[in-house]
């Protein structure tokens, strides 16, 4: 089924690189490797087509290998097919390859180099490149922008690793800025002074200015290849065939991953060596694939030059001499464009979705390790980083690639070696030991040996052998072309990839058990650990990031560099030579350094000093200054810091007034403790004080520099000063009463125009040139008249401001309100004027924030308004930074107006005045009775809402409406008011009959408690009433059972009222009394009772024994007997005669039950518990 659906995808590709013939044979091997593959279940799970794509590719290099070879060329043969192809000693070549676009350019993200490539090579305007890039035109034009900003920044970053001094890498950066003129006056004057003496930096600024001319100039050669300009477009003769650029380019086009040969290829530089690759067909290929992609494979380009010259010169040679076998070396990093693609080409087969494979068992596995053992590396020196990359699994690998990336600090470099090496160069192809070699000598290695047939063993990194030698092409053979030949590995090759500081490495196939070393040549300018990472993988095989240990680097040390620059003295003057240091080590530098200064005859350190004491040193001449105490002392400067010094310089020797002199060199080297130092150099110059300073005064003028508000105007006094002196001075211009603060710094014979801002506006008035220097510490001035300049103002502010203007009800009368918004971003007044009758009324002037509002009100004091304009009178009162005023408040030229509607208030009352609502309600929490009554309010005849109010209640009656307007009268008010826009409506008579009503307080308000009491022997009932409703009441507590009533008394708020009952003799019954509480209300006397029980109590006192009743006397019964036994007889008689004649002890007090009993018997009861019979 796959074969079915992608084989004439497939087909369509190989033809590309191979004879059709041959097509079906790598079809079919790529087929069958890729069945073996999905077998062991290492294959592509998804992305069926790109993975058979690649597989196709691979086999189609394999069998052109195999089926060409080579043989030494002249230069004559080359430069007929390709045109001239430079060498490593032309110097244009040398200045193009070194050129620091290109690898700027690499770096861009692939969209910005992709329109870069369209408009400034191609010259296609953006309408034509937005459906490519699925952009509007002005997103073009965007984009465009953006890109030519990088490539300017990328420039400058890769200029920077290649400038000579540590200056040129303080100016670097800013250079950009310069272009666009967006730097300060220090940093603009910086980068003149240094582009006067530089070289190589002032180049660089003249091509920033044209990005354009760099793309047309380098970047389009890189991509398509020194020769391959020559071939794209028109097809070039070679042995009866033709290199058709469009073919190559659709056939790149076809795949994501074609353009990969081309991209591994390295930027910046040929191959030395020529050595067979492909078939023709895939060298036009790879030459116009460059061209076709638009620039995302410029790593590979000046590669991709050397294919299409090392596949025409195969074309052309004869087929004579032993198969060759080389290693082509391919990536997975491309993509596809817009175009035509060899997908289009198929005539029998589409895209289908993929189809599941079963797994094998038979597997790949890559490592990779440091080959090197991890040594150490050493600061600012390039040094290789070796990898060992290892098939340890059970089959072999092919298409095995590597990524390293490289961390912050570590980058890649150019090895020291013959042309055409290190990362990022070599060769597609590799030659072997068949191929003619020169007649020199091969150099002894560890893997050639010393005789002719020189083998690089797998594990030997590019460079390292004698294989550039032995693909010379003008070399002469050293073994005979019939003698068998053996095949050698090519070198690996690293190329840089869109990502910085990125390689990806090209390995190739790795049978199982082998290895392959990959030299990356890396340099970092400090010590410390530098973590750097690698990925492995191969066809079927998943990326695998290796473990490896971080790459330690040396520390370099402390450094100390020292900056200065040409310096002109007065004669005798005094001048500054300004010194800055700065740590360019790796570690810190320690307190305690200083700078060596040597001056020439006649100079020497000035007394008076701002940072440096200076002592003489050894050598005549020279002074070792160290910071003052309190300056720099005791400063250790961190790497990257640095501190700038000024050395004050003196002369006497009288020089002449017309020509400056030159006195000799400075030389200015730090001292350290321990460490390198840099030094740096300047020419000192004597020149004459204020020779001609008055010629010099030019032109004065005043300026609008810009217009608007107060963020933007800019009111100038500009003059021209030409400085006829024999130095350089400070020129500074003082007008309008400013003066420009800084001033410039002017060279003999240059002019400067200097710019005092006066804000928004300048007075008119003189102005003066101010010329400064100074002479050992005193500082030297003289004034030049520039003449007078006339005044200006610029300040020309936005008014954007909404208005409104309304008319409204002010306390019954018409009152206009108008509201102003500021829409700009500055303050204003405001002011509102509105004609009443024959005159105006005007508000107060407000003021009104940026972006804020304000409500202007006018009070017409009329009833009825016509209709009318309102005027809105804005201005502003805004004082520069000098305080300057304008003469009058800024004005808008039209004053902004708005319209308001006529108004009219006329309340009044409906026909039905007054009535009431409901029935009388008693509040109870006010206590008094309210009756609601209802009254109409007429707004008919106003066209403005009006209130009305009524008592406690306020009513807006809309205009021109009429409502009801329900409000509560308390009894007691006789008469209401209704007022309306200060109108009065009544009296009216509210009124009513009241409706009062009382209830028994609650619990918390009124608390009553009820008791029986013995007084002596009566029983009396009480009642304690306590009194919190905060109302007086009368009271009176009755018996329930027998109506006995007590004395009426008042119980006051917030106290408490004892109620007694008359006193009853021995007792009382358990009953109920009733406590009646009466208090008058609105005149009604109003009562509530409630009843109460009461237990009843016993105020009977029993006596301790009872008085003898009728009964047999103690006598009867006794007998003369002994006394003593008559006297014991007549106890016991007398004790039973007592037990029997006592009565029992007395009953409990009377109850509702037994009072009768209690009242008959008395307090003694009969002997028995038997009742009596009443007697009569």
């Amino acid at each position: 089924m796959l074969y079915e659906r992608h084989s004439a995808a497939a087909r369509a590709l190989a033809r590309q690189y191979v004879t059709p013939a041959d097509a079906e044979d790598v079809v079919a091997d790529a087929f069958s490797k890729l069945f073996e593959m999905l077998r062991r279940g290492v294959g592509p799970d998804a992305g069926f087509r790109p993975y058979l794509y690649t597989m196709v590719r691979h086999r189609s290099f394999d069998l052109t290998r195999s089926a060409q070879r080579t043989r030494p060329s002249t230069d004559d043969e080359i430069e007929s097919v390709l045109g001239r192809v430079a060498s490593k000693d032309d110097p244009a070549l040398d200045g193009f390859e070194r050129s620091v676009i290109a690898k700027a350019y690499v770096d861009l993200p692939e969209r910005w180099r992709e329109v870069l490539w369209y408009v400034l090579v191609d010259e296609l305007k953006p309408a034509q490149v937005a459906p490519v890039l699925g952009l509007s035109p002005n997103g073009v034009s965007a984009l465009l922008y953006r890109a030519k900003e990088a490539l300017r920044a990328g420039y400058l970053q890769q200029h920077l690793t290649h400038s000579p001094s540590d200056m040129c890498r303080t100016v670097n950066p800013l250079l950009g800025g310069y272009v666009r003129a967006s730097l300060s006056k220090r940093e603009t004057t910086k980068i003149d002074e240094h582009l006067s003496t530089c070289a190589t930096c002032s180049a660089l600024v003249l091509e920033l200015h044209d990005v354009a001319h760099g793309m047309k100039t380098v970047i389009a050669p890189l991509v398509l290849g020194a020769g391959g300009l020559a071939l794209v477009g028109a097809g070039a003769p070679i042995g009866g065939l033709v290199v058709a650029a469009k073919a190559g380019a659709t056939a790149a086009a076809g795949s994501a991953h074609s353009a990969s040969a081309v991209s591994a290829a390295s930027s910046g530089s040929f191959s030395g060596a020529v050595s067979s690759a492909a078939s023709s067909t895939a060298g036009a290929f790879a030459s116009a694939a460059a061209a076709a992609t638009g620039g995302s494979v410029a790593a590979g380009a000046l590669a991709v030059a050397a294919v299409g010259l090392v596949a025409a010169l195969q074309i052309a040679a004869p087929p004579e001499g032993d198969p060759l076998i080389d290693t082509v070396i391919a990536t997975n990093d491309a993509r596809e464009l817009p175009g035509g693609s060899a997908a289009e080409e198929v005539k029998d087969g589409g895209d289908v979705l993929p189809t599941d494979v079963l797994p094998n068992e038979n597997t790949a596995y890559i490592s990779v390790g440091y080959a090197d053992g991890g040594q150490p590396l050493a600061a600012r020196q390039s040094q290789n980083l070796s990898f060992s990359v290892e098939n340890t699994g059970s089959a072999d690998a092919t298409g095995a690639q590597m990524q390293v990336t490289l961390p912050e600090g570590l980058t890649a470099t150019k090895p020291d070696g013959s042309f055409g090496t290190g990362v990022g160069t070599g060769r597609l192809m590799s030659a072997t030991s068949a191929t003619p070699t020169p007649e020199a000598t091969p150099t002894p290695t560890a893997t050639s040996g010393t005789t002719p047939e020189t083998k690089v063993e797998a594990d030997a990194p590019a460079g390292a052998t004698d294989t550039d030698t032995t693909a010379s092409p003008s070399a002469s053979p050293s073994v005979s072309p019939s003698e068998p030949a053996a095949p050698v590995e090519a070198p690996v090759i690293c190329a840089p990839t869109e990502k910085s500081n990125v390689l990806l490495c090209s390995v190739g196939e790795l049978a199982q058990g082998a290895a392959r070393t990959v030299v990356v040549p890396v340099q970092a300018n400090t010590g410390g650990a530098y973590p750097v990472s690698a990925t492995v993988w191969a066809d079927g095989l998943e990326p695998v990031a290796a473990n490896l240990p971080s790459r330690t680097v040396a520390a370099f040390g402390p450094e100390l560099s020292a900056q200065t620059r040409d310096v002109s003295l007065a004669s005798p003057g005094i001048a500054s030579l300004p010194i800055s240091l700065t740590s360019t080590g790796d570690t810190t530098v320690a307190p305690g350094w200083g700078v060596v200064v040597s001056l020439p005859d006649g100079v020497k350190p000035a007394a008076a000093q701002t940072q440096l004491q200076c002592n003489p040193a050894d050598l005549p001449g020279s002074w070792l200054c160290q910071p003052l105490p309190g300056a720099y002392t005791g400063l250790q400067i961190e790497p990257g810091s640095g501190v700038d010094l000024l050395l004050n310089i003196i002369t006497t020797a009288d020089q002449p007034k017309t020509q400056p002199t030159e006195l000799g060199v400075a030389n200015v080297r730090p001292a350290l403790g321990e460490g390198h130092a840099r030094a740096s150099s300047a020419t000192l110059v004597a020149t004459s004080a204020w020779a001609n300073a008055a010629a010099g005064a030019g032109t004065i003028s005043t300026s609008c520099l810009a217009e608007g508000g107060i963020d933007k105007a800019d009111a100038a006094v500009i003059g021209s000063y030409k400085n006829t002196t024999d130095r350089v001075v400070r020129v500074a211009l003082e007008a309008a009463g400013s003066r420009d603060s800084t001033g410039k710094d002017v060279a003999p014979g240059d002019s400067a125009r200097v710019v005092v801002h006066d804000g928004l506006r300048a007075p008119a008035g003189p102005a003066v040139f101010v010329l400064t220097t100074a002479v050992d510490g005193s500082t030297y001035e003289t004034r030049v008249e520039a003449g007078s300049h006339s005044a200006i103002d610029c300040y020309k502010p936005a008014w954007d401001a909404d208005t409104t203007a309304e008319t409204i009800n002010m306390a019954g009368t018409v009152g206009v309100r108008g509201t102003v918004t500021n829409r700009t971003n500055e303050s204003m007044n405001a002011l509102m004027s509105v004609p009443v009758g024959d005159g105006t009324a005007k508000t107060v002037k407000l003021p009104v924030a940026a972006g804020g509002n304000v409500e202007l009100t006018v009070n017409t004091n009329r009833t009825h308004m016509p209709e009318g304009d309102v005027t809105f009178h804005l201005s502003r009162d805004v004082a520069d930074k000098d305080g300057d005023l304008p003469a009058n408040p800024i004005v808008p030229t039209t004053n902004p107006t708005q319209r308001f509607d006529a108004a009219q208030i006329s309340p009044a009352l409906g026909e039905r005045t007054l009535t009431s609502v409901g029935a009388c309600t008693f509040d109870v929490a006010k206590d008094r009775s309210v009756q609601t009554f209802q009254v109409t309010a007429d707004n008919t005849a106003s066209t403005l809402d009006v209130k009305f109010h009524v008592g406690d209640v306020t009513r807006t009656v809309a205009a021109g409406a009429t409502d009801v307007i329900e409000f509560p009268v308390a009894w007691g008010t006789d008469t209401v008011t209704v007022t309306a826009a200060g109108q009065q409506f009544g009296p009216l008579d509210v009124r009513f009959k009241p409706c009062p009503e009382v209830s028994w307080p609650s619990a918390a308000q009124l608390t009553v408690t009820t008791d029986a009491v013995c007084v002596e022997q009566n029983a009396q009932i009480t009642a304690t009433v306590g009194n919190w409703t905060g109302k007086d009441w009368r009271g009176v507590l009755v018996h329930d059972g027998t109506g006995e009533h007590s004395a009426e008394q008042t119980v006051p708020a917030g106290s408490q009222t004892t109620f007694e009952l008359a006193q009853q003799p021995l007792f009382s019954l358990d009953g109920n009394v009733t406590v009646r509480l009466t208090r008058e209300v609105e005149g009604y006397p109003l009562s509530v009772d409630k009843s109460f029980s009461v237990e009843g109590e016993s105020c009977v006192v029993p006596e301790p024994t009872c008085e003898p009743g009728p009964g047999p006397t103690p006598d009867d019964g006794a007998t003369a007997g002994t006394e003593q036994s008559s006297a014991t007889g007549r106890a016991d008689a007398n004790g039973a005669e007592q037990a029997a004649y006592l009565s029992p002890a007395p009953v409990k007090a009377p109850t509702a039950s037994n009072w009768l009993r209690w009242m008959k018997y008395g307090v003694c009861g009969p002997a028995s518990n038997q009742e009596q019979p009443d007697q009569a």
